[in-house]
């Protein structure tokens, strides 16, 4: 085909015909390149700005690696992604990272997919290799019937209280979850909403109160609100 321009603009000259250029041999693209996780992901500031967390993935492995100004990388945490894969990754304050980590499972005989929450400060020390677990340790007449599949649901955090989270966990009744105050260095667990029957998605606002609940049954989709309060009324 050939190019061709208006003989009044100045300045362009024609364009010969282009000769067919001969086929270039397809290299296709190895299946590995497409398997292979990014070289960096998650990455997370500080709240304070002074450092920041990733998950770095060489051969295959996956490191997490926090880094401050001044000072070297440091790899906190590891895995070969045979027995879990790190799912998720933030911030707790300035001292704290909550790591979720995602595993396969059995239950009753199906595979399942499980997640724990992880705890470390950025230096590698003060692990909790099972955060959540502190909340299965419910009080003599608040006996938890269930081992909820996933235990890394953070929902909010309290903005004076930079360590602690707030997580959804439904050891009561399965898919229900409560909100439960958690102190990610202590494990110390308080219940701060119960679930109030149906409700499966919490969400908080910037002051860590648990303001809006949803879930939904059949063709249904329920959800509930908690206004602020006003005038002496409360917000339940």
């Amino acid at each position: 085909a050939a190019l061709c321009l208006p003989a009044s603009v100045p300045g362009i000259a024609f364009a010969a015909e282009l000769p067919d250029s001969p086929p270039q041999p397809f290299t296709p693209i190895p299946l590995q390149a497409f398997a292979e996780l990014p070289a960096i992901q998650m990455l997370r500031m500080s709240p304070d700005g002074r450092g920041a967390a990733m998950v770095q993935n060489v051969e295959g492995k996956s490191y997490v690696v926090v880094s401050g100004f001044g000072s070297k990388p440091k790899i906190v945490l590891h895995t070969d992604n045979d027995k879990y894969i790190v799912s998720s990754l933030r911030w707790a304050g300035n001292n704290r990272l909550l790591i979720g980590a995602f595993f396969p499972d059995y239950r009753r005989g199906m595979a399942t997919g499980e997640t724990r929450l992880i705890a470390i400060d950025p230096d590698g020390s003060n692990l909790k290799a099972d955060l959540a677990s502190a909340l299965q340790n419910g009080t003599f007449f608040e006996r938890h019937r269930h081992m909820p599949q996933y235990q890394d649901r953070i929902v909010g955090a309290l903005r004076d209280v930079p360590e602690t989270v707030l997580i959804a966990y439904d050891a009561q009744s399965p898919g229900q979850p409560d909100v439960y105050r958690l102190d990610t260095r202590t494990g110390r667990s308080r219940l701060l909403q119960r679930n109030l029957g149906g409700i499966r998605h919490w969400m908080t606002d910037t002051q860590g109160v648990v303001r809006l609940g949803s879930g939904s049954t059949r063709t249904t989709m329920r959800v509930m609100v908690k206004p602020p309060e006003s005038q002496g009324r409360s917000s339940e």
